[in-house]
């Protein structure tokens, strides 16, 4: 294992994994129920604010405390972008058995956990080849917003409990601050093809990123989540595109210094294990 080089940190959950369309089934599920909504009409409802979504997707996204943290880039949050529309119209046709709106956030957060322990995981075809690669070569930390037992379980059981990966769960990397964490990261970066600001005054993840350092690289499968504060601070990073990747996430980590954007774990870990930097975060 190389030691001397930075660090290498990377998400799990739509990185390492497929989208699964067994979760948006079971989250609709549980939201049917606690809405006592006729499911089918759920199941209705979910796709035609998908279509919505899918036809003007920077205007929608996982939204906390009415600003939008990340794009609808994976199921997850494409599901609470979706059910999060779908409130809205009910919400506008005085539909009463929906969650208070000051409890909506919540509410959608207690279906993603129905959902996320109900779906099993599809591990992408090269997943197995990647973490042996990353877990033998140089120190690789997976930094999740999951939970820290569920994804090394799943680590744990595809490639054995005798691994070097660290876990680093509940990352909280869609908190963001009103005010600026140091004078050498904006608040905001405006990005070509983006009607909004992509804010990068992320507290809890910068905070993960300085205890990791030094770090060679980050890949991930939302930039908006994983990419653009440390790439931002001169880390190498790679977006792991997938169904939902958003077209100016594309644009932006093909064309901006020490980034690439790929198409499979394989390119990934080929382009983060050539990343011989050590930036340490201040």
């Amino acid at each position: 294992m190389n030691k001397e080089a930075g660090n290498i940190l990377g998400d799990f959950d739509g990185t390492f994994t497929f989208n699964s369309p067994v979760y948006i089934e079971n989250f609709t599920a549980l939201f049917a129920k606690l809405c006592s909504l006729n499911q089918n009409y759920t199941h209705d409802l979910m796709a035609a604010a998908g279509q919505e979504i899918l036809k003007n997707p920077g205007e929608y996204g996982w939204e906390i405390n009415g600003i939008i943290v990340a794009p609808a880039a994976d199921i997850i949050l494409f599901s609470q972008a979706c059910a999060k529309l779908v409130i809205d119209s009910l919400r506008a046709e005085n539909y009463k058995n929906l969650p208070d709106q000051n409890e909506t956030d919540a509410f959608l957060n207690q279906l993603y956990g129905y959902a996320y322990k109900r779906t099993p995981a599809l591990f992408k075809p090269d997943a197995i080849d990647a973490l042996k690669r990353l877990s033998s070569s140089r120190k690789f930390v997976v930094v999740t917003n999951s939970s820290t037992g569920s994804v090394r379980y799943k680590i744990d059981a595809l490639i054995g409990e005798k691994n070097h990966i660290q876990v680093v769960g509940d990352a909280q990397k869609f908190v963001v601050s009103p005010q600026s964490l140091s004078p050498e990261i904006p608040l905001g970066l405006n990005v070509p093809g983006l009607g909004r600001p992509v804010y990068l005054g992320r507290p809890k993840y910068l905070e993960a990123l300085r205890r990791l350092s030094p770090i060679a690289a980050v890949f991930g499968d939302i930039g908006e989540l994983e990419l653009y504060l440390p790439n931002w601070l001169n880390i190498g990073t790679a977006l792991v595109t997938g169904a939902y990747t958003p077209p100016w996430e594309r644009h932006w980590f093909s064309n901006t210094n020490k980034s690439v954007v790929v198409n499979s774990l394989t390119e990934a870990v080929d382009f983060v294990l050539k990343q011989k930097g050590r930036v340490f975060v201040k």
